[in-house]
This record gives structure tokens, C-alpha cells and sequence, in this order.
């Protein structure tokens, strides 16, 4: 009687065993579930923030490209501006030249009379004009 007693005994434990571990199995995809949707939750929150950051980026990113933009234009009216005033510090060194060099070649060419009493004449006569120099 008890190996009858066995054999009539398993199919209550196999049942039993075999509800276990569907809850088991049951338990363990809830879980699974639970933690996806969580990580699926975190991740939307990441995105969310990464998508904040990358608009202050694109923002900041166009405020540093309208400032470099503002330098290159400011640097082209500094470098016309440098330009004309070198343009016109060479006319006016070429016309200040020009003078001197009519001033020095009057000098040069001036029929200075000999010796000293006529030499003093002649620069005291010159005096206006010398002293300009």
C-alpha cells in the first residue's frame, strides 16, 4: 500500500510544483516589467534634459557666433579706418617731405656771397625762412 499510496500522492505535488512556478515565473516578469518601465522612465528624463542642454548649447552656440560675427565686421572698419589714416599719414610725410626737400635744395642752390661778413648778410636776410626749419 505505500508505493499505491506514492503513486497517488505526485500528481497533487506535481500540480503544486507546477502553480509555484508559475508564480515564480509570474513574479519574475512583473518585475522585469516593473524595472523596464522604470528605466524606460529615467531614460525619457534623461532625453528631457539632454534636449534642455542641447537648446541652451544651440543658443549659447549662436550668441558666441553673432559676437565673432560683430568682431570680424568691427575688425574690417578698424582695418579701413587703420588704412586711411596710413593713406594719409603718407601724404601728409610725402607733402612734408616735398618741403623740406624745396626748403633744403633753395639752401643748397642760394648763391651764398664769400666770406663772413657777406655769409652773415645772407643768413640774417635768410632768417625767416630758416628758422621755419
Amino acid at each position: 500500500m505505500p508505493a499505491l499510496a506514492l503513486t497517488n500522492v505526485w500528481k497533487p505535488f506535481a500540480l503544486l510544483a507546477l502553480v509555484t512556478a508559475v508564480f515564480i515565473y509570474r513574479a519574475v516578469l512583473i518585475h522585469e516589467r516593473d524595472s523596464a518601465q522604470a528605466q524606460a522612465k529615467a531614460l525619457e528624463t534623461q532625453a528631457a534634459l539632454l534636449q534642455t542642454s542641447n537648446a541652451a548649447l544651440e543658443r549659447a552656440i549662436g550668441q558666441q557666433n553673432a559676437a565673432v560675427e560683430a568682431l570680424h565686421q568691427q575688425l574690417g572698419n578698424e582695418e579701413l579706418q587703420t588704412q586711411r589714416r596710413e593713406q594719409e599719414f603718407a601724404q601728409r610725410g610725402a607733402a612734408a617731405m616735398m618741403l623740406q626737400t624745396e626748403q633744403a635744395d633753395h639752401v643748397r642752390n642760394a648763391q651764398v656771397p664769400p666770406g663772413c661778413t657777406g655769409a652773415i648778410v645772407w643768413g640774417n636776410a635768410q632768417g625767416p625762412v630758416l628758422g621755419q626749419w
